[in-house]
């Protein structure tokens, strides 16, 4: 799974994973859509295919959770609720030496600019767009 439309399940989450895991470097993950669109449910799938064994949860009124796996930490940031800046993903991602993939739920909130801006900085951008049609959740991915 990188670029297309595909169903939202373990099988799409474990194509991405092996995607992100072949990159070099850190990835920042864009996951737009609706609430009740499947955003919170397939990144719990992408953790585990990332071989994170911890119990995923909603960082919705916290912002942001970390888990560590084998040689990378999985961040997973909400900003419905949670203003984000450039700078605070900079700080995350760019001034580490540690592997890191950051998913950011409610992505949109960001802005073209700063998206743009992080990518200037060498990040890798994966856009994942969720949507709930017919009573199934898919996902448009896009890497920028």
């Amino acid at each position: 799974m990188i670029a297309g439309r595909h169903s939202s399940s373990e099988t799409s989450a474990a194509r991405l994973a092996e995607y992100l895991l072949s990159l070099d470097g850190n990835v920042l993950i864009l996951a737009n859509g609706p609430m009740g669109s499947g955003k919170t449910t397939f990144t719990r799938m992408l953790g585990a295919a990332l071989g994170i064994s911890s119990k995923i949860t909603s960082p919705t009124f916290v912002g942001l959770h970390e888990y560590k796996g084998d040689g990378l930490e999985f961040l997973h940031f909400d900003i419905y609720q949670v203003p984000v800046s450039y700078y605070d993903i900079k700080e995350l991602l760019i001034s580490s030496s540690v592997r890191k993939i950051l998913l950011i739920e409610w992505a949109e909130k960001l802005g073209t600019e700063t998206v743009a801006k992080l990518k200037a900085e060498g990040l890798k951008v994966v856009v994942l767009d969720f949507t709930l049609e017919n009573g199934e959740h898919l996902i448009t991915s896009t890497p920028i």
